[in-house]
């Protein structure tokens, strides 16, 4: 979505380790130039329902 609204990807979604074990994250960069981060810490699989 962020791309979609002129945003340049910084970083494509996906693990980051170096990080901690559980980081998975994806980085981009708002038309104002501000550098942005969606991350997720859970587990892969996520939580139990």
């Amino acid at each position: 979505m962020a791309l979609a609204q002129g945003a340049t990807c910084e970083g494509k979604p996906g693990l980051r380790p170096h990080y901690h074990a559980d980081y998975y994250g994806a980085y981009f960069r708002d038309p104002d130039g501000n550098k942005l981060c969606i991350v997720c810490h859970d587990p892969q699989g996520g939580i139990d329902a």
